[in-house]
């Protein structure tokens, strides 16, 4: 249980550092490109670190997040998402360090524009797993 605790706490913290925006407030703005920088004091001199580099859409959707190591700066996780016409997440290709895809989520929606199917494929597009939502009314 603290296992999957722990695991639950840093998606959720990963998360938030990709999209501590709302999609609306980015497109107001205008906004392309984030960028995270976390800026310490060591021995009297100043230390920057990029933690992310988040790239938009003109609705405000995400549609690429790198992130970095707070201590290091070293690369920590890379990922594309694509949208439908309804700015539905329908894919989200994560990369390892190199720039090589480590895994694809594909998402497929019904025409209320619910979620239905979430598939989990690993390169060379060897479905691992996969999700199914049925809705009841």
């Amino acid at each position: 249980m603290k296992i999957i605790s722990a695991a639950l706490f840093c998606l959720t913290v990963l998360s938030i550092s990709c999209f501590s925006q709302s999609r609306k407030e980015i497109s107001k703005a205008g906004v392309k490109k984030i960028t995270e920088t976390d800026i310490r004091y060591e021995n009297g001199k100043e230390v920057k670190v990029v933690l992310s580099v988040t790239s938009y859409n003109s609705s405000g959707n995400v549609v690429e997040c790198k992130e970095y190591d707070k201590k290091a700066g070293a690369f920590k996780k890379h990922e594309k998402f694509s949208y439908n016409s309804n700015g539905d997440v329908v894919k989200i290709v994560e990369f390892d360090s190199k720039g090589n895809e480590t895994k694809h989520t594909v998402y497929k929606y019904n025409s209320d524009g619910m979620r239905t199917l979430r598939e989990v494929y690993e390169p060379p597009g060897k479905l691992k797993s996969k999700r199914v939502y049925q809705y009841e009314k």
